[in-house]
């Protein structure tokens, strides 16, 4: 049986980024005034403005005084990660990694690729900021479930 993972994050990363990288992006149906962001592995209705799927990978986004939240869930068994920016390939990209260890444990890496296929190394390597406020995640059923 595959298992869902969910991880929700939250980054400090401009709204043009978003916009320019993201074609189809549309309004989750949300309401206008979103329940409170908990980094707490579970995507909650309400939650998030916009989302964003591909195949077995969901994106969701909200904007709040410069701030960008994000919620991932995908069918995986390893980690879960998204990109912003970028040219060719992974090159000149933001990424964001995020993965939970068998005890439960999530990581997350705020990463920088130099080349199409990486190498991609801490933000930091290369004179950025870590941009990541905080995070959760969890592994599990769809919505927590």
């Amino acid at each position: 049986m595959r298992r869902w993972k969910i991880l929700n994050l939250m980054v400090i990363i401009g709204m043009v980024i978003v916009a320019g990288c993201i074609g189809g992006v549309k309004p989750s149906g949300q309401s206008e005034t979103p329940v409170p962001w908990n980094p707490d592995g579970v995507i909650k209705h309400g939650e998030y403005q916009y989302n964003f799927s591909a195949g077995d990978f969901t994106a969701f986004f909200r904007v709040e005084n410069g701030t960008l939240f994000v919620g991932m869930k995908a069918r995986t068994r390893g980690w879960l990660a998204i990109g912003f920016g970028g040219s060719q390939g992974m090159k000149n990209t933001d990424i964001v990694i995020a993965y939970v260890l068998p005890n439960g444990t999530v990581r997350i890496r705020d990463d920088y690729s130099t080349g199409f296929a990486g190498p991609h190394n801490p933000d930091t390597t290369y004179g950025g900021m870590e941009d990541i406020i905080s995070y959760g995640g969890r592994e599990g059923g769809l919505y927590g479930g």
